[in-house]
């Protein structure tokens, strides 16, 4: 099989995952440094999570009710992880922006320390994320490759 089984909104929706994750990556490497790259970075980001909401927002939608009972196990060990992945982006950009020093010239040092755990936790929310989507990944990677995944 190759890409051209997937169809184009599975292409869509793994070009823009591999370049989310690329970018959460970079923004979370460059955090350290603080300053126009990682500012930089977290805009870009937020921009391609913000197309990523708009492509998933159905299933979005759906989160707190699957997680309260309504779907298989495997769709609220889904919804568990990915319900509070998206409260902790929220406030992982609400955070940096309240801390951003293109908008404020001394920002709260208790919004500067939940903006440094936060993208941990994402970190480890994204981490399990992965996990549980694994044989998607390698099913749509396998395929794009051009591999024989038999």
């Amino acid at each position: 099989m190759s890409a051209g089984s997937l169809s184009p909104r599975v292409l869509r929706n793994y070009w823009l995952d591999v370049a989310l994750l690329l970018g959460f990556l970079a923004v979370f490497i460059t955090g350290e440094l603080q300053g126009r790259w990682h500012q930089g970075l977290a805009v870009a980001l937020g921009a391609g999570l913000a197309v990523h909401i708009v492509w998933h927002w159905p299933a979005l939608k759906r989160l707190p009710v699957t997680l309260l009972g309504h779907g298989g196990s495997r769709s609220r060990a889904n919804a568990a992880v990915d319900l509070p992945l998206v409260v902790i982006l929220v406030l992982t950009l609400a955070s940096g922006l309240i801390t951003s020093p293109w908008l404020t010239a001394s920002p709260n040092h208790s919004w500067v320390f939940r903006h440094h755990v936060l993208p941990k936790l994402m970190l480890v929310g994204l981490i399990v994320h992965l996990v549980q989507h694994r044989a998607w990944i390698a099913s749509a990677t396998g395929r794009i490759l051009g591999w024989n995944c038999r």
